[in-house]
């Protein structure tokens, strides 16, 4: 599966895969460098939920390792927080 980060106009980073509208079975994260983002711009689960416009009890699951991020989900974290592409990379994508 190949993934692609492009950055729009607007500086709003969006993902797209070949596999974006499939359900994805499992995905490679590195919740401690989310959580190390999160922690650098002061940034409770709460917050993030708010900002990504998720459900708090999906981002506490997903910070907590009880479930797998999906594409959209990680699509909105990324547009959310505004991760440069080489963030958005680095925890969602890099083994």
């Amino acid at each position: 599966m190949q993934i692609f980060l492009l950055t729009a106009c607007n500086t709003k980073v969006k993902i797209y895969s070949e596999l974006a509208s499939m359900q994805v079975e499992r995905r490679v994260m590195n919740k401690e460098l989310l959580k190390a983002e999160m922690d650098k711009r002061k940034m409770s689960a709460n917050d993030l939920a708010d900002i990504a416009g998720v459900n708090r009890s999906t981002i506490w699951r997903i910070l907590t390792g009880e479930t797998v991020c999906s594409t959209p989900i990680a699509a909105k974290i990324v547009n959310g927080m505004k991760l440069s592409p080489k963030t958005a990379t680095a925890i969602f994508f890099e083994d």
